[in-house]
């Protein structure tokens, strides 16, 4: 992992995505959407959120804005807060978490930016928490754009948690610029609520 005052950052080939990207109204919307897969008692049991690709920390100010106040812990590429966590996903990178460290994951935007998909997947599932929120936009259902490096259709992605022993317990698709899909994955245990 990098860590701030270390040196310049370096962007790669491998990483389409820029530290000078201009987040804009959509991204806290998806973050109020994915919280909303939570059942009421599922976001009063909460005590600990992980958001993988954080960025500006959308979510956690979504998080505040709906009365949570759990434990966050932000993980993105660039250090667009002061709090974040440094990683590079696509070199292997991962920050050592202890198992069942966190009863939230969250992935909002990040699978498309990711080369091992099914690699990151294993290591967030590793972790143990109760619930995986995580959107995506599909091949075939949504527009190519040109800086994301990977598309899965839906079966293909769903796999990925499968393989892990994580379900899908709830979904919603919303209509922006793309269509994107919103999922819940939880231990067989949690299902049904």
């Amino acid at each position: 992992m990098r860590v701030r005052g270390g040196g310049a950052f370096r962007e790669t080939s491998i990483n389409t995505w820029k530290s000078s990207f201009n987040y804009d109204v959509e991204f806290k919307q998806r973050s109020q959407i994915l919280l909303d897969l939570l059942s009421q008692e599922e976001k009063k049991n909460l005590r600990s959120v992980l958001d993988l690709g954080c960025g500006i920390q959308y979510f956690k100010d979504v998080l505040r804005e709906n009365g949570l106040a759990p434990i966050y812990c932000g993980v993105d590429l660039y250090p667009h807060k002061e709090d974040n966590i440094l990683c590079d996903f696509n070199k292997g990178e991962f920050p050592n978490f202890s198992k069942q460290g966190f009863d939230l994951i969250v992935c909002a935007g990040l699978f498309e930016y990711i080369v091992d998909l099914q690699g990151l997947v294993n290591k967030i599932c590793a972790l143990s928490p109760n619930h995986i929120l995580c959107s995506y936009n599909f091949d075939g259902i949504s527009l190519q754009n040109s800086i994301w490096v990977n598309r899965l259709d839906q079966k293909s992605l769903f796999n990925l948690f499968f393989l892990n022993d994580y379900y899908l317990n709830d979904y919603k698709t919303h209509r922006r610029n793309n269509p994107t899909g919103y999922f819940l994955f939880c231990k067989k245990e949690k299902m049904g609520r």
